[in-house]
Protein backbone atom coordinates (compact mmCIF):
# COMPACT_ATOMS: atom_id res chain seq x y z
CA UNK A 1 0.00 0.00 0.00
CA UNK A 2 1.05 3.46 -0.80
CA UNK A 3 -0.62 6.22 0.61
CA UNK A 4 -0.28 9.87 1.95
CA UNK A 5 -1.77 11.07 5.34
CA UNK A 6 -0.52 13.60 8.22
CA UNK A 7 2.72 11.48 8.89
CA UNK A 8 3.53 12.34 4.35
CA UNK A 9 4.16 9.83 1.72
CA UNK A 10 4.38 6.25 3.45
CA UNK A 11 3.91 2.52 2.13
CA UNK A 12 3.25 -0.25 4.16
CA UNK A 13 3.84 -4.01 3.39
CA UNK A 14 1.29 -6.61 4.32
CA UNK A 15 3.40 -9.62 5.44
CA UNK A 16 0.15 -11.14 6.79
CA UNK A 17 -2.70 -12.37 4.84
CA UNK A 18 -5.32 -10.49 6.64
CA UNK A 19 -4.50 -5.97 7.35
CA UNK A 20 -7.16 -4.19 8.79
CA UNK A 21 -7.32 -0.63 7.19
CA UNK A 22 -8.41 2.72 9.43
CA UNK A 23 -6.74 5.26 12.11
CA UNK A 24 -6.96 2.78 15.05
CA UNK A 25 -7.11 3.62 18.54
CA UNK A 26 -9.57 2.49 21.50
CA UNK A 27 -10.35 -0.49 21.50
CA UNK A 28 -9.74 -0.91 17.50
CA UNK A 29 -6.95 -2.91 16.94
CA UNK A 30 -5.27 -2.15 13.03
CA UNK A 31 -2.49 -3.12 11.18
CA UNK A 32 -2.12 0.01 8.72
CA UNK A 33 -2.66 2.97 11.11
CA UNK A 34 -3.52 6.22 8.89
CA UNK A 35 -3.10 9.32 10.78
CA UNK A 36 -5.37 11.85 9.95
CA UNK A 37 -8.18 14.14 11.65
CA UNK A 38 -10.85 12.95 9.13
CA UNK A 39 -13.53 11.93 11.04
CA UNK A 40 -15.19 9.77 8.20
CA UNK A 41 -12.24 7.80 8.07
CA UNK A 42 -13.20 5.24 10.91
CA UNK A 43 -11.35 3.64 13.60
CA UNK A 44 -11.47 0.39 11.27
CA UNK A 45 -12.23 1.22 7.90
CA UNK A 46 -11.56 -1.87 5.96
CA UNK A 47 -9.97 -5.00 5.57
CA UNK A 48 -7.79 -6.78 2.90
CA UNK A 49 -7.06 -10.56 3.03
CA UNK A 50 -5.16 -12.93 0.58
CA UNK A 51 -6.86 -15.91 -0.65
CA UNK A 52 -5.17 -19.20 -0.85
CA UNK A 53 -5.11 -19.01 -3.84
CA UNK A 54 -3.43 -15.76 -3.93
CA UNK A 55 -6.05 -13.73 -4.68
CA UNK A 56 -6.79 -10.60 -2.64
CA UNK A 57 -10.66 -9.99 -1.46
CA UNK A 58 -11.75 -6.24 0.93
CA UNK A 59 -14.30 -5.77 2.76
CA UNK A 60 -16.10 -2.76 3.79
CA UNK A 61 -16.87 -2.41 7.53
CA UNK A 62 -17.30 1.58 7.82
CA UNK A 63 -20.06 4.13 7.75
CA UNK A 64 -18.61 6.32 5.14
CA UNK A 65 -17.64 3.48 1.99
CA UNK A 66 -14.84 1.72 0.33
CA UNK A 67 -14.09 2.29 -3.76
CA UNK A 68 -11.62 0.10 -5.54
CA UNK A 69 -10.89 1.40 -9.00
CA UNK A 70 -14.06 3.79 -8.35
CA UNK A 71 -16.53 0.97 -7.82
CA UNK A 72 -18.10 1.17 -4.45
CA UNK A 73 -17.37 -2.23 -2.44
CA UNK A 74 -20.62 -3.30 -0.65
CA UNK A 75 -21.06 -2.37 2.75
CA UNK A 76 -20.15 -5.57 5.12
CA UNK A 77 -20.73 -3.74 8.74
CA UNK A 78 -24.87 -2.91 8.91
CA UNK A 79 -26.88 -2.15 11.47
CA UNK A 80 -30.96 -4.29 11.61
CA UNK A 81 -33.10 -3.65 14.49
CA UNK A 82 -30.68 -1.82 16.30
CA UNK A 83 -27.62 -4.05 16.61
CA UNK A 84 -24.84 -3.58 14.60
CA UNK A 85 -24.10 -6.97 12.12
CA UNK A 86 -21.43 -8.10 10.10
CA UNK A 87 -22.97 -9.77 7.18
CA UNK A 88 -18.94 -10.97 5.74
CA UNK A 89 -19.33 -9.29 2.01
CA UNK A 90 -15.98 -9.77 0.63
CA UNK A 91 -15.06 -8.03 -2.91
CA UNK A 92 -12.29 -8.96 -5.29
CA UNK A 93 -9.56 -5.88 -4.90
CA UNK A 94 -7.43 -6.37 -7.85
CA UNK A 95 -3.28 -7.22 -7.89
CA UNK A 96 -3.24 -3.24 -8.85
CA UNK A 97 -6.05 -1.23 -7.03
CA UNK A 98 -6.95 2.36 -6.40
CA UNK A 99 -8.75 2.40 -3.35
CA UNK A 100 -10.64 5.51 -1.64
CA UNK A 101 -11.86 5.35 2.10
CA UNK A 102 -14.97 7.88 2.79
CA UNK A 103 -14.15 9.34 -0.32
CA UNK A 104 -11.32 11.36 1.26
CA UNK A 105 -8.40 9.20 1.62
CA UNK A 106 -6.73 7.38 -1.33
CA UNK A 107 -4.76 4.24 -1.09
CA UNK A 108 -2.36 2.51 -3.79
CA UNK A 109 -2.66 -1.25 -3.67
CA UNK A 110 0.06 -3.45 -5.43
CA UNK A 111 0.55 -6.86 -5.00
CA UNK A 112 3.86 -8.22 -4.65
CA UNK A 113 4.53 -11.69 -6.04
CA UNK A 114 5.20 -14.23 -2.93
CA UNK A 115 8.76 -15.78 -3.18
Amino acid sequence: FRFKDELGRRSYLMVRNESHIGRGGLGRWVDLELRTEIPDISREHAIVRRREDGAFEIKDVSKFGTTVDGVTVPQSRVTENGADMDKDIWAPLPAAAHIVLAGKMELDFQAVPQQ
